[in-house]
Order: structure tokens, then C-alpha cells, then sequence
């Protein structure tokens, strides 16, 4: 009987052995203690030191599959890749970083780190990221002229804006040439200045900057990852700064001289959010889309008031020299009936591309809800994307 009970009780203080924790030698007479009360979390948090051994260990859990860093003022290593036991007794060769990496491949896994502190406490920060990407860093748009203050001259037509837009919808594909008095002219260096609307109903870049940036995103044309992106946010609210405004500040005008910037600004925005290409452009499938907010008036073809007085004596000096001929005045008014019949003959290319023969009006944009989705896409994408290396 006595022995019987001996036999139990010795099973007993065996398996207690076993399922308590307790310090373990560890070569050379160093020890440590396993904390099974707290493990190391994400984020930064302070752990308790066991003062009784040299080295406390704490247990990792990992949430996901990824790269984790771990940092400290104390110094730390990892002695085990098991949360069973210790796999490494912890020395002062393994437990001497301040910094750990660890690379975990399956959430299933759990690794041990050892610390070593004087302190009642330590601090420990744990960082994770993924291994298959990396943040692509903003590029930040400079302009490369600052914008100076503009108010539009009287003796540009605003009302003529409506009949002239670039009709981009049109089989031909127009453009914005630099003229020599360092203004953007329709197709050719004298053609009518083009003003850049920048609160256009079609898609505005005004309500866009409202949500918080105006930016281009770039993707490899294979993998679809993001290689770059570049942000106009401050170029454009300096032209914002530019335009004129009322005594209380309102802007009373969006309208600003086409320059280099904002074509970059309208051609690289607008094409890498899909506005000018694809099944479902925003704007429109053409090529000369990006012009989808530049307005003219036809009889301004300089922003020199004197050098458009000069060019408008001229043309009514020639106007002149027919009024008295009787043949001349009828031959103007069969002209003027049939269509500009004459306007496409004997001119140069240039003056027929100049020639605006279509009465449909460019896509209005007035359907909000397109807008609305065309605007918060642009900006939702510009918020921590991430490319694959």
C-alpha cells in the first residue's frame, strides 16, 4: 500500500515538473525564465523583466505571412523557432541585437526571443511589411515657370468660348503649338491663343484637387504593378493662386493661358486614369482629348492688344476695298450662303484645320454620378499604393 502510494505521488511531481515552468540551467551556470504570460504583440508595448535571471523569454506570434522587425534598447535574439522550447540556450552571442529580422512564411509558426535588461521593463517595437512589395515614393511636380497673377483682357470674348472649344470629337486631331510671343496657339504659332478652363464641366481638375490631390499613377503595362507616381497637388493650386478673385477671395474666373504645365498636368493625369483611352474613357477615345477644356476666341490670335488692333485694321482694310464694288458684295454674300463653301479653297491646311465645321458640342460631363465616380478613382488610387520589386 505504501508503495502503491509512493508510485503515485512520485507520478505526480513528475508531471507537475512538466507542466509548470521553471528556470533552466543553461551551460556555463547562465539561466533563463520563459514568460507564458505575455507574448510579444505588433506595435510597440512594454514587457516585464524577470529579475531573478539574466535573460527573460518571450514568445511571437505572427499574424501574417511577412517580413517582421523587432526593436529595443535592450538587447534581444532569437533562441528557439518553436514555441515549445528553448531551442538555443540564450548567451551572450545570441542575445546582443538591437534590432531582429525574421521572415515568417506560414502563420502557423511562433519564434522565442530572448532579452537581457537591467530594467524592471523593456520596450519592444514590432514592425511588419510585406516581402512582395515596396512603397513607391511620390514624385512631387514642380512648375517649371511659377504662374503669375492673370485677369482675362476686355478685349478677349468670353461668350465666344461657347462655339470656341477644341472639338476634339471630330476627325481631326488638333494641337497645342508654343507661339513665339510664348503663348499656346490652336494647330499653328498664329492661330487663336487657347485658354485652359480649370473648373471644366467635362472633368474638372478644381473639384479634383478638392478631394485632396491631383495626381499621375504609372503601372508596368505586364504585371499591372505601380512603377511611379508623380503629384501636381501644389502645382496646380498655385495656378488656383493665379486666377482672379473677388473681394471676399472667391475666384470669379478659371479660366488661364494654356502653358507647358498644364498641358503636362491634363496629359498625364488624364491619361493614366483612363480619361482619354480604353471602352469607357471619361472624356473621350481621341487622341487630342487632353484639349477637352481649352477654349478661344477666334479673333484673338495674340495676347498683345495692340498687335490684335493692328491685325483687326488690317482685315478691315480689306474688307474695305470691296465694300464699293457691287460683284464683289454679292460674290460675299453667296459665299457667306453657301456654308464658307470658298473658306476650304485655295487656303492652306492649316487655316481649314482652324475651321471648326461641327455643331455638335463636346461630351457636356454633366452626369454627376460619372463624374462623381471618374473624381474619387483618381484620387482613391493615389493613397498608399504599392509595387512589387
Amino acid at each position: 500500500m505504501k508503495k502503491t502510494f509512493k508510485v503515485i505521488i512520485s507520478a505526480i511531481i513528475c508531471m507537475a515538473l512538466l507542466i509548470v515552468p521553471m528556470s533552466v540551467m543553461a551551460e556555463e551556470g547562465i539561466d533563463y525564465n520563459v514568460n507564458y504570460e505575455t507574448n510579444i504583440t505588433e506595435g510597440t508595448n512594454n514587457y516585464a523583466i524577470d529579475s531573478t535571471v539574466p535573460y527573460t523569454v518571450y514568445i511571437f506570434y505572427p499574424t501574417a505571412v511577412g517580413d517582421y522587425t523587432f526593436t529595443s534598447d535592450a538587447k534581444m535574439g532569437i533562441v528557439s523557432y518553436l514555441d515549445m522550447w528553448v531551442q538555443f540556450e540564450p548567451t551572450d552571442e545570441i542575445v546582443n541585437l538591437n534590432e531582429i529580422k525574421w521572415t515568417c512564411t506560414d502563420v502557423n509558426q511562433a519564434i522565442m526571443i530572448g532579452v537581457k535588461s537591467d530594467l524592471a521593463e523593456v520596450g519592444i517595437t514590432v514592425t511588419w511589411s510585406d516581402p512582395a512589395v515596396i512603397e513607391i515614393p511620390w514624385t512631387v511636380y514642380d512648375n517649371k515657370k511659377a504662374p503669375e497673377k492673370f485677369e482675362m483682357p476686355d478685349f478677349v470674348n468670353v461668350d465666344a468660348f461657347d462655339d470656341g472649344y477644341v472639338d476634339f470629337e471630330d476627325s481631326l486631331i488638333d494641337d497645342a503649338v508654343l507661339g513665339d510671343d510664348g503663348y499656346y496657339h490652336l494647330n499653328e504659332k498664329d492661330g487663336p491663343v487657347l485658354f485652359a478652363n480649370l473648373n471644366d464641366s467635362i472633368m474638372s481638375l478644381y473639384t479634383m484637387v478638392g478631394y485632396g490631390k491631383i495626381a499621375a499613377i504609372y503601372y508596368d503595362d505586364v504585371t499591372g504593378d505601380v512603377i511611379k507616381k508623380v503629384d501636381y497637388t501644389n502645382s496646380f493650386n498655385e495656378y488656383l493662386s493665379a486666377l482672379p478673385t473677388d473681394a471676399n477671395g472667391a475666384i470669379t474666373s478659371y479660366y488661364y493661358p494654356l502653358t507647358a504645365d498644364l498641358i503636362e498636368m491634363f496629359k498625364e493625369v488624364g491619361t493614366t486614369h483612363g480619361w482619354y483611352s480604353g471602352d469607357e474613357a471619361w472624356v473621350y477615345a481621341s487622341e487630342d482629348a487632353w484639349l477637352y477644356a481649352c477654349y478661344y476666341d477666334e479673333s484673338v490670335i495674340s495676347m498683345d492688344p495692340n498687335a490684335s488692333d493692328k491685325d483687326n485694321i488690317n482685315n478691315n482694310d480689306k474688307d474695305d476695298t470691296t465694300t464699293d464694288d457691287t460683284t464683289n458684295n454679292e460674290n460675299t454674300s453667296n459665299n457667306n450662303a453657301s456654308g464658307n463653301t470658298n473658306n476650304t479653297t485655295g487656303n492652306t491646311p492649316n487655316n481649314n484645320t482652324n475651321t471648326d465645321t461641327s455643331n455638335k458640342a463636346p461630351a457636356t460631363g454633366d452626369n454627376a454620378f460619372a463624374l462623381a465616380v471618374a473624381m474619387l478613382s483618381a484620387v482613391a488610387v493615389v493613397v498608399g499604393l504599392k509595387s512589387k520589386k
